[in-house]
């Protein structure tokens, strides 16, 4: 029989697993015909077996092993495209079904017959409806596809590559890949940050919908019981079938509004009533009092004092500790491919100061810490603010940062907070970066400087002073340009990238300022526009600039704007008095309104000069609106421990002047006030 037809029998009749036995069955014809001697017999069995075994597996279907290493559940077939050397290659057909690999898990594929002038190309994407019948060479290159012909191997690996997937053969993926990952992981196993992350082996996930994540859901049944109690002993009777929940919410306005804050918060504490608050909403400095305290481990007392006497430190000068510190939340974002800029350095600086006393570990402070700290329900639970920075028509796009989530309403999406700035790819996060400081967040929130070039101009008044009609032309030439522009916002991934009709789906980079550049009153997150979270009675502790009731007219602006049951305003007196409310006699769905605001009303102090002498003594010669345009302006970080004293001893006082109208908004809503 002719040699070639023998061989071609061989090969049609025994898979590659068969092979060996049929060559030894045919060893001693092959001696004979090429071997003139007993080494030479050797070569030609191996030589002849080589050439047996590739033609075999080049001719044959066999079956190939794919490894998805990834966190990531994978979809995959295999697609034909004919080889034109030098030419525009043609779309490629799908030659087998398309199929699931979990994360973490294996699957086998049967690698279609070699044909000549044919490539087999492995194709992987997350997406199932990608894998459509035929592929553009376009495609293939976006999709990263494998080639698998039989000199690659049966056994390949899908890995992840900065958030895209890769194939890697046998010999790629152990020689060079693994060994990559290895030595870069012991580098950063030595940055604290990395190597301590609790989260750094788990996947996070976009959770869709406005409904409330299951740990706020059991923060809130936890908390009712402090809330209940704490209702029940201030009016003296048992309350109606609803437990009312009441938001304290605080406005920004630099380290005036973290001391304002702190002494509201010390107030309705020593009214006994701040285990009766559900919500403790912040923007921009109040930010810095709520996130601060609740991290401290501290009671609103001890927080107080430590605030009056440490604040005189103000954003003290760095030693070498301190650099350390500061580079390591650098370093730790810079591994991770996250976006750098002045706000990771004002964070650092902040967390350097507000959280020098409470921890070495100053930068590994987080606000995913504090879920453990409210779980049981014994604090009130804190929503951190801020808002969209794209461009000045999305001013009005607020987020919302709690223990347990970060999202936006108008999103309709949120993730854990321990992953907000990973790199998300169609929801699922793609790399295990540690969570973001809770410094950098800190400034994220208090970043007032982050406003457009329009807005700084149109806030120094910068046209109306030019008396050069040239110059008036060149400025609004660049307005025109720039005017858009922020010089200053904080950058974070877009954890919704990729995600199918959401807004701001195709950046890869979601941009955030303080929200009090919207306005300055965090009302959002407890208006209603997530319904599980709607406050009966909203307590505004308003430190802000300006006309006393502007930022409540703001708040009433967007209730309306967006249809929510909000209460009408008299302005009339809001500006001279510290205590007002507000309430709908015909409508039980309007919530309640307290206002208070950073005024000294000074016939309500002579009026309790006797039974409030330490704050009379304080407060009787306190002009706060002369200290807004020296000491406790918002852009100021330098206080004296007795200029810090009487700011905090005005929101102290007028919280306690509330308390009336804290006992009427109660029995409103279904308590009963003892007489």
């Amino acid at each position: 029989m002719n040699y070639k037809v023998r061989m071609y029998e061989f090969i049609r009749a025994f898979s590659p697993f068969g092979l060996m036995e049929a060559c030894k069955a045919e060893w001693k014809p092959l001696h004979s015909r090429f071997a003139l001697h007993r080494g030479q017999r050797e070569v030609g069995i191996q030589k002849n077996f080589i050439v047996l075994l590739l033609l075999n597996t080049a001719l044959c279907a066999d079956v190939i092993t794919v490894n998805n290493t990834t966190c990531r559940d994978v979809h995959a077939a295999i697609y034909r495209q004919k080889n034109i050397p030098f030419m525009a290659q043609p779309d490629a057909q799908r030659v087998t079904p398309v199929q699931c690999i979990d994360a973490q898990k294996s699957a086998q594929f049967t690698r279609p017959d070699f044909s000549l002038g044919y490539d087999r190309e492995l194709v992987f994407v997350e997406d199932p409806a990608l894998l459509t019948d035929t592929l553009s060479s376009d495609s293939l290159n976006q999709y990263h596809a494998k080639n698998i012909g039989n000199l690659q191997g049966s056994t390949f690996y899908l890995g992840d590559n900065d958030g895209d997937i890769y194939g890697y053969t046998v010999l790629e993926w152990k020689a060079i890949q693994l060994p990559l990952q290895y030595t870069q992981q012991q580098l950063l196993n030595l940055v604290p940050a990395i190597a301590n992350n609790p989260y750094k082996n788990q996947v996070a996930y976009v959770r869709y919908g406005n409904g409330l994540c299951d740990q706020e859901k059991a923060f809130l049944s936890n908390r009712a019981n402090y809330v209940a109690k704490s209702l029940v002993q201030f009016t003296g009777n048992p309350l109606g079938v609803k437990i009312p929940t009441i938001a304290l919410v605080c406005s920004g306005g630099g380290f005036r509004a973290m001391l304002y804050a702190t002494g509201a918060l010390k107030g309705i504490n020593e009214l006994q009533l701040l285990d009766a608050i559900t919500y403790a909403v912040a923007l921009s400095g109040s930010t810095w009092a709520v996130g601060t305290w609740i991290s401290s481990g501290k009671s609103i007392e001890e927080f107080h004092d430590w605030l009056i006497n440490t604040i005189g430190l103000s954003m003290k000068s760095c030693d070498e500790e301190d650099f350390a510190v500061i580079s390591e939340t650098l370093l730790t974002k810079y591994w991770a491919g996250q976006p750098l800029g002045f706000v990771d350095l004002y964070g650092a600086c902040l967390a350097n100061d507000l959280f020098d006393s409470f921890t070495t570990d100053r930068v590994q402070v987080h606000i995913s810490d504090q879920s453990k700290l409210i779980a049981d329900g014994s604090l009130p639970m804190p929503i951190y603010t801020s808002i969209s920075a794209e461009d000045s028509a999305d001013e009005n796009l607020w987020y919302e940062f709690t223990p347990h989530e970060v999202g936006a309403q108008w999103l309709n999406a949120y993730v854990p907070t321990w992953a907000f700035g990973r790199k998300f790819k169609n929801a699922t996060s793609v790399t295990f970066a540690p969570e973001q400081p809770m410094g950098t967040l800190l400034g994220t929130f208090g970043l007032a400087i982050g406003i457009t070039v329009k807005r700084m101009f149109e806030e120094v008044d910068l046209q109306d002073t030019m008396k050069i009609g040239l110059l008036k032309k060149l400025v609004a030439r660049i307005l025109a340009g720039y005017g858009d522009d922020r010089p200053i916002c904080a950058e974070y991934l877009n954890f919704v990238a990729g995600i199918k009709n959401t807004q701001f789906n195709t950046l890869p980079i979601l941009k955030f300022v303080d929200a009090g550049i919207n306005f300055n009153l965090p009302y959002p997150p407890i208006s209603g526009q997530r319904a599980a979270r709607k406050a009966d009675i909203m307590i505004f502790v308003d430190a802000s600039e300006g006309t006393i009731g502007s930022e409540l007219q703001n708040v009433e602006n967007y209730a309306h704007a967006h249809q929510l049951p909000f209460p009408a305003i008299d302005y009339s007196m809001v500006g001279k008095q510290a205590v007002s409310i507000f309430k709908s006699d015909t409508d039980p769905n309007v919530p309640v309104v307290i206002y208070i605001p950073c005024v000294v009303d000074h016939a309500l102090l002579e009026a309790h000069k006797d039974d409030m002498k330490e704050l009379y003594g304080i407060l009787h010669d306190f002009d706060i609106e002369k200290c807004m345009d020296l000491v406790c302006n918002t852009f100021n970080f330098q206080y004296t421990c007795q200029d810090a004293r009487k700011v905090t001893a005005l929101g102290e006082f007028n919280m306690l002047m509330a308390r009336d109208a804290i006992a009427q908004a109660v029995s409103l809503c279904g308590g009963k006030v003892a007489v």
